[in-house]
């Protein structure tokens, strides 16, 4: 069986190469370790920049004082049944996310929120996938 394979990143708005984050070091991690990219280059002006990519996508990570609860990217993979094997096999007890106590609850409520509509896509997609006419 073939290797999930992200095909394109799309950004929610404006920019896959400038999606807003408040801190690069606590953004970085998850995408490495939970979602597998690598960073292929940094920048410091005008602005903390971090490019990573996965197979042949590429999304930039920005302190560029946008908003990150208003911007995201969702990725399209070659097979919805892979990604959902991935992420169910990701050990997410090794992912360490820093969170700031001023930005706690509006950060879990903000991750449930994302898990929850993935979760449900997910489902929505294996329930077609299944269903005999």
């Amino acid at each position: 069986m073939p290797n999930l394979r992200f095909i394109s990143a799309s950004p929610y708005q404006d920019d896959v190469l400038s999606l807003p984050v408040h801190d690069l070091s606590v953004s970085i991690p998850f995408y490495e370790k939970f979602m597998k990219f690598q960073v292929i280059r940094r920048e410091t002006k005008p602005y903390q920049l971090a490019i990573l990519s996965r197979d042949e996508v590429k999304i930039g990570l920005a302190e560029n004082d946008g908003d990150p609860e208003q911007e995201g990217v969702y990725f399209t993979v070659n097979s919805v049944k892979q990604a959902f094997d991935f992420f169910l096999q990701t050990d997410l007890k090794t992912l360490t996310i820093r969170l700031y106590p001023h930005r706690l609850m509006k950060t879990v409520c903000f991750l449930l929120l994302h898990l929850i509509v993935f979760v449900t896509v997910l489902v929505k997609i294996s329930f077609n996938l299944t269903k005999v006419d």
